[in-house]
């Protein structure tokens, strides 16, 4: 009997316009009231994934950048994984000599040196999610994007990851050469053990620390409330999902989900635009899907 359900945000939960239909909330809303537990488990950092949240007045556990920052439904901090601050030093000498955009998501917001650059990746990410956009309208839609996803411009990261009151839980890699992400993977991968890579398109990574997985932090939140893995459903879309689908007696891939992901699900709902998340809920609460 499934007593626990995760879901990814992005190409998951939220549609193309950001938000959690009517439909996924009042399911959400039905699962909470028969006494499941549910929580977020996204890339996003806590005041991204807050906002559709908000609007639709789910209150829940939230698991943040890929694992990294994990949080009660009352927003206080329960779990943190970060980056060594050396280590974020030895990869941006990696970065700068790749050529590759980069940001640092912290415990204190979204830092990074080139908003122009990001705004051109965010076009790249919803042109590859959804093919049918003329490019003006994907245009129009990572301005709206970028509104939901607050960038601090500065002039220098690394001085930013020195700060005291900074933590560096995920770093967000960019570029339009596949070969080189595939480099920056591999080097990363075979000196660095300490750190883990996913990604959430095909266009970039995304660098934890290694305890920093979706995974790990749905079954280390599980466990408060005295739930197994054989008791839990997880539903995603991209790659830095794999470790939470993984991890479930029920993990479920959208409709829209990278075909990797669709290999390793026991199970496929209907796309983000359609309420797949509702639709496998309700399999769940209708005793279909155990």
């Amino acid at each position: 009997m499934i007593k626990f359900i995760a879901s990814d945000m992005d190409g998951t939960l939220v549609n193309g316009q950001l938000e959690i239909s009517e439909e996924n909330a009042q399911a959400i809303k039905t699962a909470q009231e028969r006494g499941i537990i549910f929580c977020i488990a996204t890339g996003r950092d806590y005041r991204e994934a807050s906002i559709p949240l908000t609007e639709q007045k789910i209150t829940c556990p939230i698991i943040t950048l890929n694992g990294a920052h994990l949080f009660d439904e009352t927003g206080a901090t329960i779990g943190l994984n970060a980056i060594d601050n050396q280590i974020t030093h030895q990869l941006w000498k990696i970065f700068n000599e790749k050529g590759v955009y980069a940001e640092l998501m912290t415990n204190q917001g979204v830092f990074g040196q080139n908003a122009e650059k990001r705004l051109h990746y965010f076009i790249a990410y919803i042109g590859e999610t959804m093919p049918h956009l003329t490019h003006q309208q994907a245009l129009e839609m990572a301005h709206t994007y970028l509104d939901h996803f607050h960038l601090n411009h500065v002039e220098d990261v690394l001085e930013v990851a020195g700060r005291k009151d900074i933590e560096v839980l995920k770093i967000f890699i960019a570029d339009d050469n596949l070969e080189t992400l595939a480099q920056i993977t591999k080097e990363i991968k075979t000196t660095l053990p300490e750190l883990v890579v996913t990604s959430s398109g095909a266009y970039n990574i995304e660098i934890n620390h290694k305890d920093a997985q979706k995974g790990i932090a749905v079954l280390n939140l599980a466990k408060q409330y005295q739930i197994t893995s054989e008791e839990i459903m997880t539903l995603g879309d991209s790659l830095n999902d794999v470790s939470m689908l993984k991890s479930a007696q029920i993990g479920v891939a959208m409709e829209n989900a990278n075909p990797k992901i669709k290999k390793i699900a026991t199970h496929i709902t209907t796309s983000n635009e359609d309420s797949g998340v509702a639709k496998a809920i309700w399999h769940v609460l209708n005793g279909e899907w155990k």
